[in-house]
């Protein structure tokens, strides 16, 4: 009886990590995204398009957390994630300032600690 448990839970947790594989897919693209993104916030000369971009950094930051939520997304890949994050922010922040406009009323990303 506790082999047949034994492998029943070890099929439902291969199941689960064969679900959950597309959130870890999208939150690594989200990743590399982010990483090419630093390299463009300071080619930009537009606030606009600073903003599209925080925007758009804040949409692949809910995914991440909701895949975070879901378990599909460990604390050490959000934690890498984070770091990246946080990276395109100062970059941000160095390119607004580079534009005369300065951090402004921006927010700053606090990571957490894992």
């Amino acid at each position: 009886m506790a082999l047949l448990l034994s492998v029943f839970g070890s099929g439902v947790a291969g199941l689960r990590h064969y679900v959950k594989r597309d959130e870890r897919r999208l939150s690594v693209l989200h990743r590399e995204k982010l990483l090419a993104a630093i390299a463009l916030v300071r080619q930009i000369n537009s606030i606009d398009e600073l903003d599209a971009m925080q925007r758009e950094a804040g949409d692949f930051l809910r995914e991440t957390l909701e895949g975070y939520d879901d378990g599909a997304i460990e604390a050490s890949d959000l934690a890498a994630y984070g770091l990246v994050l946080e990276q395109f922010h100062n970059a941000v922040i160095d390119r607004r300032t580079a534009m005369g406009a300065g951090a402004g009323n921006m927010p700053r990303i606090r990571s957490a600690k894992a």
